[in-house]
């Protein structure tokens, strides 16, 4: 009988790969990754049959954060309760081009699109770049915050908001 749950799952312009270890474990080892910190290679996930039979999911991110989901379910190739599925369906509407991006959307909206607020030195500079140059223009009565499939990160980037 076939594995259901390992294959090749995707998250936007990530790929990883799901590899049984035992009747009890898997792995997510990454292919390929749009964001900062996952090369080839690298395990991204590992899922784990608890005594009781259910799956747990341990998900690793570039800026040191572990995070725990138990009972998750597996099923028509879709990890749920996360993006990773096998038909390379996005199932949020947008994947960031940039890391910062503003644009006025009517006379009464503005728009700041926010891909990452992971803490590196360049992304700080970025940010601070980002900020000097559009803030001035959120001059609107409504402001759109978009965090679409942003992994979080440093809060701190985000205070000159």
């Amino acid at each position: 009988m076939k594995d259901k749950i390992s294959g090749i799952y995707y998250a936007g312009r990530d790929q990883i790969f799901v590899k049984k270890e035992t009747d009890s474990l898997w792995y997510g080892i990454t292919l390929k990754s749009a964001l900062e910190g996952w090369e080839k290679g690298k395990i991204r996930l590992k899922i784990q049959k608890t005594k009781e039979g259910h799956l747990e999911l341990f998900e690793f991110y570039p800026n040191g954060v572990l995070s725990y989901q138990n009972n998750i379910t597996i099923n028509d190739g879709r990890i749920r309760r996360t993006f990773w599925n096998k038909a390379n369906r996005y199932f949020f509407q947008i994947n960031h081009e940039q890391n910062f991006n503003y644009k006025s959307v009517n006379k009464n909206f503005d728009y700041i699109g926010i891909k990452t607020l992971s803490r590196t030195r360049n992304l700080m500079k970025e940010a601070e770049a980002f900020y000097e140059k559009n803030l001035k223009n959120l001059r609107k009565e409504n402001l759109i915050v978009d965090l679409r499939n942003n992994g979080g990160g440093a809060t701190k980037q985000a205070a000159p908001f």
